[in-house]
This record gives C-alpha cells, structure tokens and sequence, in this order.
C-alpha cells in the first residue's frame, strides 16, 4: 500500500493508470487477459496484485470494486495504444534531435 501512495493521483482513474504503469509494462500488458484464456495470453483477474490495487483504491476513492476492475480491463486493453504512442513520441523526438545537431553543425561550419 505504500508503494501505490507514493504512486498518487488525484482520481482513482489517474491512480489506477499510474500504478499499473509502475508494476506493468506495456508489452507485459499485451500477453494478459482479464477473464478469457488464450493460449498466448495470461489471465491475470484470479492473481492477487488486482485485489490488492481494488482495496486500495475503493478505500482512498469511495468507488466500488467493480469500477475498478473495469479501469483495470480497460488499461490492459489499451496497451497498444499506448506502445503507439510512446513509438511515436520517440520517433519525434530523434527527429528533433537530428534537427538540432544539424543546426549546431551548420553553427560551427559558420562559426
């Protein structure tokens, strides 16, 4: 419990998010499910890190426990968008830092 307080967030949304991004990356959130077997997936609603991060936040949040197991499916199903995303971010920002390292190449050559 200490870990997910150090964690934080002010809504339950945003806590639930924050402590699953800090005991699960995203590529590990691509080979589990919540309920359903695959043969390539695990399914991770019958382990107990789900229960653990329930209590904490129907506790801190007043919310239910059901809310929070669907905030939890939701972040496990949205993986790939986020591996997107961080995809993309790097990608911009090499490209930013090849614009930079340009400029300073064409400063020393005038310089």
């Amino acid at each position: 419990e200490a870990k997910m307080v150090a964690v934080g967030g002010d809504t339950f949304d945003k806590a639930i998010k924050r402590i699953l991004s800090v005991i699960m990356t995203d590529e590990l959130a691509g080979k589990c499910t919540w309920i359903i077997r695959k043969p390539d997936k695990t399914k991770i609603s019958n382990y107990n890190f789900p229960n653990v991060i329930s209590i904490y936040i129907t506790k801190k949040y007043s919310t239910t426990d059901e809310l929070v197991k669907k905030r939890i499916q939701l972040w496990l199903q949205k993986y790939g968008d986020r591996i997107k995303l961080k995809q993309e971010q790097a990608r911009r920002d090499e490209e930013q830092r090849q614009r930079e390292y340009e400029q300073e190449q064409l400063l020393n050559r005038q310089g």
